[in-house]
Parts: structure tokens; sequence; C-alpha cells
């Protein structure tokens, strides 16, 4: 019996982390690119009024988008590690990190996302 992941499912999910990172990149800069288009163009108080209008939006999709992660978790491992070609065992892996991810979550939530770190830092 071999120890590890098989070759070809290494470099499957190394193409997959290659892939989120450089998705995450291209959004950055789309989005920071944007925001100093609009805050250029219209004035900064302007675009700080429209990020704060939007607010409730932005909860909103945080919202749909965590419960569909954490919600149908057993469905994107089973998608992903069909997809990696990942062994039982590294699947069984991935379906116990599921509260894991969610704890991380909320905690990011709870002291990035809601600035409740602001009090602890004048």
């Amino acid at each position: 019996m071999k120890n590890g992941p098989e070759p070809l499912c290494k470099a499957k999910v190394g193409q997959a982390v290659s892939f989120c990172f450089w998705l995450f990149i291209v959004a950055t800069a789309l989005i920071t690119f944007g925001y100093s288009f609009w805050a250029l163009t219209y004035g900064e108080a302007e675009a700080i009024a429209g990020i704060q209008a939007i607010k409730p939006w932005l909860a909103a999709w945080r919202i749909i988008y965590y419960s569909a992660l954490i919600g149908a978790w057993p469905l994107w491992v089973g998608l992903f590690a069909s997809w990696a070609e990942l062994p039982p065992e590294n699947q069984q892996v991935l379906l116990k990190a599921r509260w894991h991810v969610c704890g991380v979550l909320v905690l990011y939530e709870l002291l990035i996302v809601q600035n409740s770190l602001a009090g602890f830092f004048p």
C-alpha cells in the first residue's frame, strides 16, 4: 500500500490551488480598479456613501455564500474529490474539516468583517 496521494492527484490539487490563487488576484485587482475609478470619478465621499448603501446587500451575499459552502459541504467535497481523483481516505479528511471551516468563517466574520477588534485597538 502506498503512502500519500498519487502524483496525478497532487497535480490536480495543485491546479485547483493555482486557479483559486489567480482568481483571487484577478478579482482583487478588478475590485481595486473599480473602486479607484469610482472614487476618482465621483469623489471619495460619494464612493464611501455608495459602499455604506450596499452593505446590507454584501451581508446578504455573505450569508448566502457561507450557507451554500457549509450546507453543501459534502457535495463540494464529492465534486472536488472526483475531479482531483482523491482516495476515499483523503475525502474523509475533507468531510471532517467542515465544522473547522465553519468555525474559522464565524471567527473571521465576527472579528474582521464586523470590526469587533476595533474596540481593542484605539
